[in-house]
């Protein structure tokens, strides 16, 4: 949907830094799938959990 809306769709919530962070760490420690996610997520070019940013794509190492 982001490629097709572009990323003002995805990054549209104003959150406060701090705030992302925590909500970051909330996802993991209570989520342990949530870091294999955030990892797929990197390979497809985005970076974040609570905020989506466009990024370069990241390659695993397999």
């Amino acid at each position: 949907m982001a490629e097709e809306q572009g990323e003002d769709y995805v990054d549209d919530a104003d959150i406060e830094p701090p705030f992302t962070k925590l909500m970051d760490a909330l996802a993991f420690d209570t989520a342990p799938p949530a870091r294999q996610l955030f990892e797929l997520l990197k390979e497809r070019g985005w970076a974040g959990w609570t905020k989506l940013e466009r990024v370069e794509p990241v390659r695993r190492r397999r």
